[in-house]
Formats: C-alpha cells, structure tokens, sequence
C-alpha cells in the first residue's frame, strides 16, 4: 500500500484554517515493484527523449490534483444526480498515474460510474459494480451500456 496524491480544494472554506484541512490523500494498493506512468504526462519532446532512452531524469506524475471533488463545482454537463459525484478531470489524472495502457479500471462502489466514463475517454476498460439500483441505473444512462448481472 503506498499513498502518493494529494488534491487540494482551492476555494474550500476550510483553507483559512490551513492547506491541510483542504487537502485529500489517495491510497493506492499495488503489488510489490509496481510503479506510477510518468510518460502519460511527458510533452511530445519528453515522449521521444523517454522512448529513445535518452531521458536522464524521468518526472514523475503531479503530486497535487487542483480541481474540486464534487461535481456541484463544475462540469455541469457531467452532471447525473449523485449526491457526491466527482469530476471526470480528477479520475482522469488518477487512472492515467495508475494504469497503464490497456488495463483495466475496477470500481467496487462505482456510484455515478465517473470512473468508467474516465476509463472509457483514456482507452481503459472497466469494470463498474454499485449495490444501490438507483447508481446502477446513473451508470448505464451516463455510459450508455446494459448491465450483465451473474
């Protein structure tokens, strides 16, 4: 297990007491010798530098997300009624530190199903489960798909 996020409410009223009290880490558990993706977020020069080998110094992917965790904040087109959605730009940079290309995304508590529709945009696959019929029924409106029930 290994906890290596942090994202950061800007406009929390919270912040006047501190940056800590506006701030959220991510756990990640991963496997022993895994590692992050920095070259999801490389410019075009970096990639090819990364590529070729020539890359001296590799940086790693943003420590800190700057972009509010409910979706009442922004996106409003992203918006399906959940109660504590988040927005697709913060999953975006999580799955893209996480994954690699081709890999699957499993969201247990999938909720809104963000993590599916971020999984989808990035060319991840996913695995999406929720145990409220009324979020299951969000996921497939927002995603566009019929559930498989085994």
């Amino acid at each position: 297990m290994a906890t290596w996020l942090t994202w950061y409410y800007k406009n929390c009223p919270s912040v006047i007491r501190g940056w800590r009290s506006s701030q959220n880490a991510c756990i990640q558990f991963m496997k022993k010798g895994y590692s992050l993706h920095p070259e999801h977020f490389l410019n075009d020069v970096q990639k090819e530098k990364y590529n070729s080998g020539k890359m001296r110094f590799v940086p790693g992917p943003p420590s800190v997300i700057e972009a509010p965790l409910i979706i009442g904040f922004v996106g409003k087109n992203e918006q399906t009624g959940h109660p504590s959605q988040k927005p697709e730009a913060v999953f975006d940079k999580l799955l893209l530190m996480a994954l690699n290309d081709g890999q699957i995304v499993f969201d247990p508590m999938a909720g809104s199903g963000t993590s599916g529709a971020s999984a989808r945009k990035n060319g991840f696959k996913a695995i999406l489960c929720d145990n409220n019929e009324n979020y299951i029924s969000m996921i497939e409106k927002r995603l566009g798909i019929t559930r498989i029930n085994l």
